[in-house]
């Protein structure tokens, strides 16, 4: 089972996305904001993939993104937005992020990003 944080400050979107992780066996580790969600990141070892909104008041997607790739370079980290061009899309890629999954989005998507984000993560150490 693994951990997914979900950052979204649509109480909605949070919702979906956590039902969705919990259906394919994981845990979802829920954030309202780019705040929590640094917290959270830089205090929480058990945490394999996070999912996160790009638009947030005052802590941004791009800065939870960078915060993982400081403090947990191996994790990879997944932008949702309706708000995706092709410079965002590139500024997305330059900070690390390992995809991204547009809003609206469709639940296989988020399941297969899922899914490939966590084949590509370093298997946890045993314990």
């Amino acid at each position: 089972m693994a951990h997914i944080l979900v950052v979204d400050d649509e109480t909605s979107i949070r919702t979906v996305l956590s039902v969705l992780v919990k259906s394919l066996g994981h845990e979802a580790v829920m954030c309202s904001n780019g705040e929590q969600a640094i917290d959270v990141i830089q205090s929480d070892q058990s945490i394999d993939v996070v999912m996160t909104d790009l638009r947030m008041n005052e802590v941004s997607g791009m800065d939870v993104i960078a915060s993982v790739k400081r403090h947990r370079p191996q994790t990879p980290a997944i932008v949702i937005s309706a708000y995706l061009s092709e410079e965002k899309l590139k500024e997305i890629r330059a900070i690390g992020a390992f995809g991204h999954i547009a809003k609206p989005f469709r639940m296989d998507a988020v399941r297969e990003t899922i899914e490939a984000a966590l084949s590509a993560a370093p298997l946890p150490p045993e314990e």
